[in-house]
């Protein structure tokens, strides 16, 4: 027993030596420059040959206070940037903590695939940074003084956060699903598009893709429904009334389900979306008993099935490209690495849709 102490003594010396020798720096954090967030644009004067222009969003710690600066790095190769980056920042650089990555439009509609590597293949990056598409130059957007914050970074931060409980928006728009979905058979990256309107810093939809490039920038009800269709257990609110002074809001959560079937060589997809909420506003009715939440019920499932319809529709006709990710359910169904052009098959199959609402709650001062 005496052995095993000394043991343990002798055990315990030698990792507090190892400790001292190679422990943690004692840095402070004024000596970081810490990212809050990125920013990548492209050079559209050098299609053949483009340049990367990198914003980096940096917290600037001073005696009791803390701001924000931008710093711009250029490179025509993607990894150039790094080095140009530290040629004009005067501290140990702190890659892992960027709470968004801002890609523009024009830089996306070139391709995504090449910028996701690079940040991806570094074993430091924040994975868990949201990927958001803007209009513009992110470098305008990252530039934007708002007040009570310290970045434009922290209040798209908390934008991204929001959305999630009132536009049905989801959670994966992070880097590292970003990097997974992208190359699953069957599946299309959305991302959360956002702009400068009215000089404010604003979400206004949803960034469509084909492949690895942006094709289509979707407005906040075509986002939606399709996001409604395309991801399940989202949280949002529908309106429907007579007038801006007569109308209904319903706040909901939803829940998603996709059957897929073959006839012949034909593939058929039956979307069943259920919707449980409560009545937030209401001046359509006086008095919301039972037969009026029912006939309200119909009414916002007539609507909402409609919304959704005209989607399919126009997702076939005009994007032509599987935005619902139902090639990713018929491939995991009846069989994967068949060189199946997804896109193609899925805007020439039937796709049903049926929508059915529960009320549960009609709020404060309802009958």
């Amino acid at each position: 027993m005496k052995n095993f102490k000394i043991i343990g003594i002798i055990i315990v010396c030698l990792l507090f030596i190892v400790y001292i020798r190679f422990g943690v720096e004692d840095i402070s954090i004024e000596d970081y420059a810490v990212a809050i967030g990125y920013g990548v644009d492209i050079d559209d004067t050098l299609r053949d040959n483009p340049e990367y222009i990198i914003t980096y969003a940096i917290y600037n710690y001073g005696t009791g206070l803390v701001s924000s600066m931008n710093k711009i790095a250029t490179g025509r190769v993607i990894g150039k940037y790094r080095e140009d980056r530290q040629l004009k920042i005067d501290k140990a650089f702190k890659i892992d903590t960027p709470k968004i990555i801002l890609m523009s439009e024009d830089t996306v509609s070139q391709g995504i695939d090449g910028f996701v590597n690079i940040l991806f293949n570094n074993p430091k990056i924040n994975d868990r940074g949201v990927v958001i598409i803007n209009k513009g130059r992110s470098n305008d957007i990252l530039s934007q003084k708002i007040k009570g914050y310290s970045s434009a970074s922290e209040y798209i931060d908390g934008i991204m956060k929001n959305a999630y409980g009132h536009n049905f928006y989801s959670k994966k728009y992070t880097l590292l699903n970003l990097y997974i979905k992208r190359k699953e058979e069957g599946k299309n990256l959305a991302l959360p598009y956002i702009e400068l309107k009215d000089d404010e810093i604003q979400l206004s939809g949803m960034a469509l893709f084909k492949g690895e490039s942006m094709i289509a920038k979707l407005d906040m009800d075509e986002s939606k429904v399709m996001n409604l269709m395309r991801e399940n257990n989202l949280k949002g609110s529908f309106s429907f009334g007579e007038s801006s002074d007569k109308y209904i809001d319903y706040y909901c959560k939803s829940k998603r389900k996709i059957k897929c079937r073959k006839e012949g060589e034909d593939f058929v997809f039956d979307i069943d979306v259920k919707l449980k909420g409560e009545i937030t506003n209401n001046t359509l009715y006086a008095e919301l008993d039972n037969n009026n939440i029912k006939i309200i019920e119909k009414e916002l499932e007539k609507n909402i099935k409609k919304q959704c319809e005209e989607f399919i529709e126009k997702m076939k006709s005009t994007y032509k490209v599987d935005a619902l990710e139902l090639g990713y359910i018929a491939a995991a169904k009846y069989g994967r690495e068949t060189n199946e052009d997804w896109n193609h098959k899925i805007t020439k199959s039937k796709i049903n849709v049926n929508v059915k609402v529960s009320i549960d709650k009609i709020g404060r001062g309802g009958a």
